[in-house]
């Protein structure tokens, strides 16, 4: 095999390998050492939501569900029937959280009988709510079901 002098150009393209290969390197370190500051980031933004769908939950659901989502709220004994004991959810669901299915009761979709029509739900209207016609804005049920999701029994 016959060896070639370096050239001009094959050695420009060796150090501008290097140079690549040094920088993406570096890139790499910075993102292996700052990726438990990003996990500890998506996990205290991931607890804001739970929090904040746990006020919510407080606020517009346990009057009839109780604060721990049990089914045991103020109201329950005087409904025709027992509000769902929303802590059970995955446990019923195979283990897997209903996500999606949640949200479309909460949201009015999926009609619920205890929950009233989608017109007048049992928790009424309130200029509070960020969405249109008094209803449940999207981020405040998403909230909800994160917080569900949160408390379900193993």
């Amino acid at each position: 095999m016959t060896k070639y002098p370096p050239n001009e150009l094959s050695m420009h393209c060796i150090k501008l390998w290097r140079t690549i290969t040094k920088v993406l390197a570096s890139v790499g370190l910075v993102a292996l050492f700052s990726a438990p500051y990003h996990a500890a980031f998506a996990q205290q933004a991931l607890d804001d939501v739970i929090e904040a769908g746990r006020q919510q939950f407080g606020q517009w659901c346990a009057v009839c569900h109780g604060q721990e989502g049990k089914g045991d709220g103020v109201l329950g004994p005087h409904l025709k029937e027992q509000p769902a004991d929303l802590s059970l959810l995955s446990k019923e669901n195979g283990g897997a959280f209903p996500f999606w299915e949640t949200y479309s009761k909460i949201d009015g979709r999926e009609i619920i009988s205890t929950h009233g029509t989608g017109d007048m739900p049992v928790w009424g209207t309130d200029e509070r709510y960020e969405g249109a016609g008094g209803q449940l804005a999207m981020g405040q049920i998403l909230q909800i079901v994160f917080y569900l999701q949160s408390i379900q029994e193993e």
